[in-house]
């Protein structure tokens, strides 16, 4: 269901979780996150491969000093009126950015992203249920 609702629809980055210090990362060729605050529901598992969703408005562009996720290269950008859909390309990626009307994009640069890892959601790439 998450892969049709929405307009751009929710982008999805296969990986899989992996343990570090305490801590829980989400850990793939373009996306590496610390998950640790995530509400599973069951205990997960180091190696686990995972589906991470995350819906373009989620997702933000921010300085390189700061904490990214990601790095991308901006492709498309498409004004929609109320906002702007960004198509990046991270390591053979795609994937959709909402960003405000007044954002400074601009096509073929190179962009550090940052998600709201509240806003995710991981699922198991066995059942595709929510973990």
């Amino acid at each position: 269901v998450a892969g049709f609702l929405g307009s751009p629809s929710m982008n999805f980055v296969k990986g899989q979780l992996r343990f570090e210090a305490g801590r829980v990362r989400f850990d793939s060729e373009s996306i590496r996150a610390d998950v640790s605050d995530y509400g599973f529901v069951r205990p997960p598992v180091d190696g686990q491969p995972v589906v991470l969703g995350v819906r373009p408005e989620h997702l933000q562009v921010v300085a390189p000093e700061a904490s990214s996720h990601a790095q991308a290269t901006m492709g498309l950008i498409e004004p929609m009126g109320a906002y702007k859909i960004a198509w990046l390309e991270a390591q053979g990626m795609s994937l959709a950015l909402q960003a405000e009307p007044q954002a400074n994009l601009t096509s073929g640069s190179r962009v550090h992203l940052a998600m709201d890892i509240a806003q995710v959601s991981l699922f198991d790439t066995a059942s595709e249920k929510r973990l």
